[in-house]
């Protein structure tokens, strides 16, 4: 037998026995590399899904800090109003955000949390409020603070933003609470000054640091708080209770020009021989709730003749009393940064110089204005129902001996977000001098300055919140607070705390 004749072939039946095994273990390796680079490009499309996702809440949480949406809009999107969003955020080639708020109830089932959006996919989408009006959501008065409606007690909402790539579509959600930040609601400066005329308060509660130096008598207050409680000012008292309108002053009131006055011992209104004193708002007895530094327990339970229910405990204000009232009793300078892009983005924005002169930008046009300017009603139009008005005066100078001039009419406030109107005034290093023959709607802030208020007609009317360094109440000046303001209050006035996030499809 011939061996070497029968091995014939054998290397080249082995050469392709391991040609083959290459061809596969090659194959295998470059299926495995193809799927894995798939499998990346997958993952990075996922996550840059992610991230567009991720840009939709911080836009959202952005105009949210600016104080682009009042409260009334916040605290029923997804209930009586559509969701709140923002124009969808284009990143490239199909590639996008999505974003809205809505209402949300951790404390119900799962299915029950959220509203159910139906057809609505984004702003402008028709809205129907009978989808979710009547739903637990909704109704529950837990969820939207005490009445009437005030964001007194932070609430939760859910803000659900959808990223979206060519290949890939990622959702998250980020739950906060929204609340009133703790500034003062009503009037408030550290000192206060009342000054001919016969100006009035009606609703609406005074509160400072400081003094009331003179002629408290000559402002007529009435009605009650739809803000504060009386537990905010009397410690012992109920936080359900609107408080009645009043004074309440760390420092003293003064109550007359004449010390010799009836109304006043030694010209002020609190003393050792008067804790309580019924004749310093007229004959209405209001006066009844007035605090200051020099007050003291009230003894007597027989109200004020007017009233027709018994004196607080004290009239003595503590340091105390004002933190209840006020927490946060200023702007910090992220809040003043987001007022200013607020109204450089939808506003009036004035940067002017020490004399007041300037040109002010809008998203209409441009106007100028000297120290003599008056902003009139031409000024304002066509501005949206809630905007921002911020004047930015340098920070050198005296603050106290410069103003901005507005007459103009801003209004009605309506129980109705979309047909609510209101401006936020901001004043930085000067004053705001309120004067006019209409109604004012909105939150006028000059903590570095004045706020002097002169009616000169019938109806002019400051319907809203004071805060400043100082305040002139004058002339025919009338003040007021409503449920309806509460209702929709400013979004500056809004704190808007993150708590949990989480990616909805996973």
């Amino acid at each position: 037998m011939n061996t070497a004749r029968n091995e014939l072939g054998v290397a080249m039946v082995t050469v392709l026995f391991v040609g083959a095994a290459l061809t596969v273990v090659s194959s295998t390796a470059a299926f495995v590399t193809i799927k894995e680079f798939r499998s990346g490009a997958d993952d990075r499309r996922a996550t840059e899904a992610l991230a567009f996702a991720e840009s939709g809440v911080d836009r959202l949480m952005l105009e949210l800090a600016r104080g682009t949406f009042t409260w009334n809009e916040i605290s029923e999107a997804g209930c009586a109003l559509a969701p709140i969003g923002v124009p969808k955020g284009n990143l490239g080639s199909q590639e996008f955000y999505a974003v809205h708020l809505t209402v949300f109830h951790p404390e119900l089932a799962a299915a029950q949390r959220l509203p159910d959006l139906q057809t609505w996919k984004k702003p402008g989408d028709a809205w129907n409020s009978s989808w979710n009006d009547n739903k637990e959501l909704c109704t529950d008065t837990t969820r939207p603070g005490p009445g009437p409606g005030g964001p007194q007690v932070p609430q939760w909402f859910a803000i659900t933003s959808t990223g979206q790539h060519p290949t890939a579509t990622r959702q998250v959600r980020q739950l906060v609470k929204i609340g009133a930040r703790g500034l003062p609601i009503g009037m408030e400066a550290d000192t206060v000054e009342i000054t001919g005329g016969n100006p009035s308060a009606a609703n609406v509660s005074l509160i400072t640091p400081g003094d009331v130096t003179s002629d408290r008598n000559k402002m007529n207050f009435s009605g009650t708080d739809p803000y504060y409680k009386l537990h905010h000012f009397w410690d012992s008292l109920s936080p359900t209770v609107p408080a009645p309108a009043a004074v309440h002053a760390l420092g003293t009131i003064r109550c007359s020009a004449n010390p010799s006055s009836t109304q006043c011992t030694g010209g002020v209104e609190h003393s050792p021989s008067r804790k309580l004193n019924c004749g310093a708002n007229g004959n209405n007895g209001q006066s009844q709730w007035d605090q200051s530094g020099g007050g003291s327990t009230i003894t007597t339970t027989t109200p004020c003749a007017g009233q027709s229910v018994a004196p607080p405990p004290s009239s003595f204000f503590s340091p105390d009393d004002y933190k209840r009232a006020a927490p946060t009793p200023e702007l910090t300078d992220q809040d003043y940064a987001n007022l200013k892009a607020a109204a450089k983005a939808y506003g009036i924005y004035c940067p002017l110089s020490s004399g007041g002169a300037g040109t002010c930008t809008k998203p209409t046009g441009t106007f100028t204005v000297n120290s003599n300017t008056v902003i009139q009603d031409s000024d304002v139009a066509g501005l949206r129902n809630n905007f921002v008005a911020y004047f930015d005066f340098p920070p050198t100078g005296d603050p106290l001996s410069r103003f901005v001039k507005w007459s103009a009419a801003v209004g009605p406030c309506n129980d109705s977000a979309p047909l609510s109107k209101s401006v936020v005034i901001v004043v930085h290093y000067g004053g705001i001098e309120l004067a006019g023959n209409g109604e004012i709607v909105g939150a006028f802030l000059a903590e570095q300055g004045e706020i002097a208020l002169r009616g000169s007609g019938a109806g002019f009317l400051i319907h809203g919140t004071l805060i400043s360094k100082s305040l002139d109440l004058g002339g025919n000046a009338r003040v007021q607070m409503s449920s309806c303001w509460v209702k929709n209050i400013p979004g500056g006035f809004l704190r808007v705390t993150p708590e949990s996030f989480s990616e909805v499809d996973r």
